[in-house]
């Protein structure tokens, strides 16, 4: 017959060696992120996510000219659509989405509207095919004074790739009658 008493010193031996053997010390020197990244789960919440601008901006000038024209300029920003520029440091990615402006542009001569236009990036991508258009945020319109004349309204718009120094630079061109040329400017350093 089986004699349990016989084996329990040895039981107890084995369950107080299985025991001791679970304390943890190849964990003690493993840091909690290291952990993370072994079981996947830091990259589900090591993403910063921002957008730039947080919130919708509008920008309206109204000029009236000494030659008879009236220059409405209106720069918003586009909610809906935005450049990613995405970058990972000390293993949490950066996202941000700048997003996209365009312009709503009237100009009027002797107070009749004779050009009403949105200004975005599709206006220039003829002019400037060899530009990263999906990369590029457009600065600022304003309206050029210096060169304007008589008969023409010069406005300056720029685009820039996003967090680079890679810029295009385009002159508009509005003569009495509405009609719009665009220039592209080409500068050397």
């Amino acid at each position: 017959m089986f004699n349990m008493k016989k084996y329990i010193p040895l039981i107890l031996l084995i369950f107080i060696v299985v025991l001791t053997s679970c304390d943890g010390r190849d964990k003690a020197s493993r840091t909690s992120q290291q952990d993370l990244i072994d079981n996947k789960v830091l990259d589900s919440f090591s993403e910063v996510i921002k957008y730039l601008p947080e919130e919708y901006t509008e920008v309206s000038t109204d000029t009236i000219l000494s030659n008879g024209f009236q220059v409405k300029i209106k720069t918003l920003s586009d909610m809906q659509n935005s450049v990613l520029n995405e970058v990972i440091i000390d293993s949490i990615k950066y996202k941000h989405y700048y997003r996209n402006y365009f312009g709503e542009l009237k100009i009027y001569h002797d107070k009749s509207l004779i050009l009403s236009q949105k200004i975005d990036k599709a206006t220039f991508a003829e002019t400037a095919k060899d530009f990263h258009w999906e990369d590029a945020l457009m600065g600022q319109i304003s309206l050029d004074q210096e060169n304007t004349t008589t008969n023409e309204v010069f406005l300056d718009v720029f685009y820039c790739l996003v967090e680079s120094e890679i810029c295009k630079d385009f002159k508009l061109i509005i003569d009495q009658s509405g009609t719009l040329k665009i220039k592209e400017i080409v500068t050397t350093e």
